[in-house]
């Protein structure tokens, strides 16, 4: 491992070269839903984030100062003073608040592009902690800005760097954090080091709890510190590191409290209470989004997608390999980060692609002992293929979402069409933009809009109800997967559901396909079909859009027996 971080100025203009690419391949798939705001979970961050500003302006028109603002009784910063479920920590809002309103941009469109903007930047500088941990690592400025270059193109991270949500920031901020770890146990290691891993561990408890992973890494830490320079150092080293990650973490995050002032330190029963209905909520076999799981997802289909679309296939064989190697100084943090990441994120009930985002530097990172043992043709080949891998996700972001496609296509059908859509639980079509463009100044339609309730609790009269439905549209819209691709894999919990998907995709109901958008996932020169691959993964950004139309032979009754088993 190489004693220092010291390297000469023209490694340190390579490596900010790099991060100005990856910062500029995240910025420029902002718009990859062309603002139309398709992402629930980044609804959702909008609508906290504009509570918290209006929040603030009301606290600032009426003469209060910052201390009060961030510590007083009336808490200004927290996420569940509207009565929202919120989970998350409060960093992310926080910065998005109050850079909202030095611009003066607090419009909901404003909000969303800062949102998406600044967890850009947030995610993107994991680039730059990955090159001095394998700069550090191995002492080599090639090998260490390869890394950099294939953890910049890794699936995951481009894809989460365009969503505003908080996973993107946890990631950065978990590796950023492992960094001054690195410095402690070398032979410069200061108390200064401990003090800034605990400010940077922090700030990622403030994104997400799950950033309690890092306790592993920095009882690691203090160990070796131990043995290299004896009790003393490392029980100061653990008690600053800790001191300062409390302190940051209450600053950071001041609605996980309740008390007043700085030292009103107990913890928020509404912060409690959210946790334990999501704790609640994710058990419960009834709400749509549990459904996926419940139909099955073994634990090697979380292995699949997080090594294709996680890391992406080289970085992921990369990293595996280097996990086969004698683990020596700094691999010990990265091992123990990995093992907390892994044992929080990937044993739940809900075991989802973005959960796994802050495995995904470790990969890198854990990928340079190996990045080393190449030539250098070898190396630049691994890192081509890894662009190349990555550039899928480029081209998912470009702005071409099939729903927007499908918006368009919806043009030719004259007003008054009766569309009817699956349920209430997904995105209906068409969709609207939260910075509408010229030519979307006039939506098409408008539609009379058919309700199948396919997601509602299933009854005797279903079959009835539905086929009624069919009966009264003219067209059916399938907005996403979420029900065609999830429910006929628990038929015995929904027989109708099951049926009826049986009849449209064979032709026996009498619908007629005459729009299919699937983008796969697009490589250079291929495409990938990924249906396969998680639902979180696919549903936001490339969902598969179809429309059906309704032939003459479509018959009520006979669509009825269908439904309910009886043809």
């Amino acid at each position: 491992m190489n004693s220092r971080f010291d390297p000469p100025l023209p490694v340190v203009l390579a490596a900010a070269g790099l991060f100005a690419v990856a910062l500029w391949l995240r910025l420029m798939g902002t718009d990859w839903d062309a603002w139309a705001n398709l992402h629930p979970d980044e609804r959702h961050m909008v609508f906290v984030t504009q509570d918290i500003q209006r929040a603030l302006e009301a606290a600032l028109a009426e003469g209060r100062g910052w201390w009060s603002i961030w510590f007083g009784p009336d808490a200004v910063f927290d996420p569940r003073a509207e009565g929202k479920l919120y989970v998350y920590g409060d960093l992310p809002l926080i910065v998005v608040t109050l850079v909202s309103r030095a611009l003066g941009a607090t419009d909901w469109g404003s909000t969303l592009w800062l949102g998406r903007s600044l967890t850009a930047v947030v995610e993107a500088s994991t680039v730059l902690a990955v090159f001095m941990l394998g700069l550090r690592l191995v002492g080599r400025p090639v090998v260490a800005l390869a890394a950099a270059a294939l953890m910049a193109m890794a699936p995951t991270s481009l894809q989460l760097a365009n969503f505003y949500t908080v996973d993107g920031w946890l990631s950065a901020l978990s590796l950023w954090a492992l960094v001054p770890l690195a410095a402690l146990i070398g032979p410069e290691g200061r108390l200064r080091h401990a003090v800034a891993a605990g400010v940077l561990a922090g700030l990622a408890g403030a994104c997400k709890v799950t950033a309690v992973a890092l306790i592993l890494p920095a009882l690691v830490a203090v160990v070796l510190v131990w043995r290299q320079r004896g009790p003393r150092a490392a029980l100061s080293a653990g008690a600053a590191g800790l001191t300062a990650g409390l302190l940051v973490f209450r600053l950071a995050n001041p609605s996980a409290f309740a008390g007043t002032g700085f030292w009103g330190l107990s913890l928020s029963p509404d912060m409690l209470a959210d946790f334990a209905e999501v704790r609640a909520y994710i058990r419960d076999p009834g709400p749509p989004s549990n459904w996926q799981w419940l139909a099955g997802y073994p634990t090697s289909a979380l292995a699949r997608d997080a090594f294709l679309f996680g890391t992406g296939p080289v970085l992921g064989l990369l990293a595996l390999a280097g996990l086969l190697r004698r683990p020596v100084g700094m691999a010990w943090l990265l091992l123990a980060a990995l093992a907390g990441h892994l044992a929080l994120n990937a044993t739940g009930e809900v075991r989802a692609l973005r959960y796994l985002a802050p495995v995904v530097p470790l990969a890198a990172v854990l990928a340079v002992p190996v990045l080393a043992r190449l030539p250098a043709l070898a190396l630049g080949m691994v890192v081509a293929l890894g662009v190349w891998w990555g550039w899928g996700m480029v081209r998912l972001h470009d702005g071409q979402h099939p729903r927007l496609i499908a918006t368009e296509w919806m043009r030719r059908l004259p007003p008054d069409t009766a569309v009817a859509s699956e349920s209430a639980w997904d995105d209906s079509l068409p969709v609207w933009q939260t910075f509408p463009a010229a030519e979307w100044s006039v939506m098409p339609g408008p539609f009379r809009s058919i309700p199948l309730g396919l997601t509602d609790f299933q009854e005797p009269d279903s079959p009835a109800r539905i086929a009624a439905a069919l009966d009264e549209a003219e067209y059916l819209s399938i907005s996403s997967g979420r029900q065609l691709e999830v429910m006929p894999r628990l038929p015995e919990r929904f027989p109708t559901v099951t049926n009826y998907y049986a009849a449209l995709l064979s032709g026996r109901l009498c619908f007629e396909r005459v729009l299919y958008l699937d983008r796969g996932y697009p490589l250079p020169g291929f495409r990938l079909d990924d249906r396969f691959a998680q639902e979180p993964w696919r549903v936001y950004d490339h969902p598969i859009v179809q429309f059906w139309k309704k032939l003459p032979c479509f018959d009520r009754a006979k669509a009825e027996r269908l439904l309910a088993g009886q043809e």
